[in-house]
């Protein structure tokens, strides 16, 4: 075994590390995002009215979907936490 394979599986198992917090810290954003995009969308799509109208209302429905489902999270996250340190 030379040098590099050993510094290779160094390397792949730093990646998995951060690969996995970054999951940790990011699934929640990972799920909001996709969903808000196809929420706005499937909204958007079914009304037939000018482009200008359609665009204009799936970015206010796309910010609206990230805010609340963030509202939501950190509600969430804010209930689970104590907060008299018992």
């Amino acid at each position: 075994m030379g040098w590099g394979t050993q510094m290779d599986w160094l390397l792949f198992f730093i990646g998995g590390i951060l690969g996995t917090l970054l999951t940790i810290f990011l699934f929640d954003w990972a799920l909001m995002i996709p969903s808000s995009l196809v929420g706005a969308g499937l909204v958007t799509e079914t009304l037939h009215a000018d482009y200008w109208v359609k665009a204009l209302l799936f970015v206010v429905l796309l910010i609206a979907g990230i805010v609340v489902q963030s509202g939501l999270m950190r509600g969430k996250r804010l209930q689970t936490t104590p907060l008299d340190g018992k």
